[in-house]
Order: structure tokens, then sequence, then C-alpha cells
């Protein structure tokens, strides 16, 4: 999980999943509060990438932002998904994909977890 927040660190996200009951399926948090940076200045990415303990290529970022999620985790090397939940798909975007739910990027990373990455990363 890699967010931009104000005065939230990890350890009230970690906090917040586990009254929801979802913190055994996060892996790590990574707040610009605790980088001391925001998206998209490369140090997130960095430290997200860090604290998963993958390479750019194993992760996927999914953001509601073309320039603070998507663009950045592209150039990252990143496969990314720009969610639409709050407002309309856009009409364009860099992302590989697009997703109006969190169902729907569920779905979508089931397939991509399935499939052999291609030579665009997809």
């Amino acid at each position: 999980m890699l967010s931009n927040v104000q005065v939230r660190g990890a350890d009230e996200y970690w906090r917040d999943f586990a009254d929801l009951g979802v913190a055994h399926l996060i892996d790590a948090v990574v707040t610009s509060h605790d980088v001391g940076f925001r998206k998209p200045h490369p140090a997130m990415f960095q430290a997200g990438m860090a604290a998963a303990g993958r390479w750019a290529a194993e992760c996927v970022m999914v953001g509601d932002s073309e320039i603070k999620d998507i663009e950045p985790a592209r150039r990252f090397g990143m496969r990314t998904i720009r969610v639409a939940i709050e407002e309309p798909p856009p009409a364009s975007t860099c992302a590989h994909t697009t997703a109006t739910s969190l169902h729907q990027v569920q779905s979508i990373l089931r397939k991509w977890a399935t499939l052999r990455p291609g030579p665009t990363g997809v």
C-alpha cells in the first residue's frame, strides 16, 4: 500500500486494516509521512518496492491519479491499473488498463497473475 498522506503514518493504516479485518491481505504500508516525500517522487516508489521486496516489473500500481500514480509507475516499469471509482473513466490514459470498481481490479490482477508477461510487461 503506497499512499500520500498529511499526518497519518503506516501504524495508523495498520490499525485501520486490522479493524476492517483485511490486514492479513497487505504485505507492507508505505506513506509519504514516513518516507518524507509525496508521490510522484521516485523515493515513494523505491520505498514501496523495497518494502515489498520486489522489482518494478513484479509490481502493479493501482491508482486514480495519472500524474501521481500511473505515469511514475510506468517510468519505473510497473504494470498499471487506472481506477475511476468516484469519477468517470478517463478519456485517455497511459495505464495498461482501467477499472471502475475494486472487484474489476481484483479480476484484472487474477488474470495477470495467470499470464506470462509479454514484451510490453502486460
